[in-house]
């Protein structure tokens, strides 16, 4: 586990740079990926839509939604998480949705009414 604690950051950093553009950053990543799968380690790619799941992901930012289809679910991810059999060596950080109450506006007579 100690060559996928050195190699995680460099798979965040093919995600960091514009990777969509260039099939080199792509190419490296698919490489460390499959280098990381080979001692047993296996990514953690949670897609949109995917409910949350708090054993494997930890969220990297809420978004509001008035859907209930849609509450604690992932909108994106924002970084891999990594997992070794069941142990998970770092959840996937999501951006993830979670239903919010309607802000309730009250006039300033409904307040001062006894």
């Amino acid at each position: 586990e100690p060559i996928a604690g050195a190699i995680m950051p460099l798979v965040d950093l093919t995600y960091a740079v514009n990777a969509e553009d260039s099939a080199l950053v792509r190419g490296i990543r698919e490489q460390l990926l499959e280098l990381l799968e080979r001692c047993g380690i296996h990514a953690i790619s949670p897609c949109a839509g995917d409910r949350f799941d708090r054993s494997s992901m930890r969220p990297h930012r809420v978004l509001a939604t008035q859907e209930h289809a849609s509450h604690e679910c992932v909108a994106s991810f924002e970084k891999l998480g990594f997992r070794s059999g069941a142990r998970v060596l770092r959840p996937a950080s999501v951006n993830v949705y979670r239903i919010q109450p309607l802000a309730v506006s009250v006039s300033k007579t409904e307040r001062n009414s006894p």
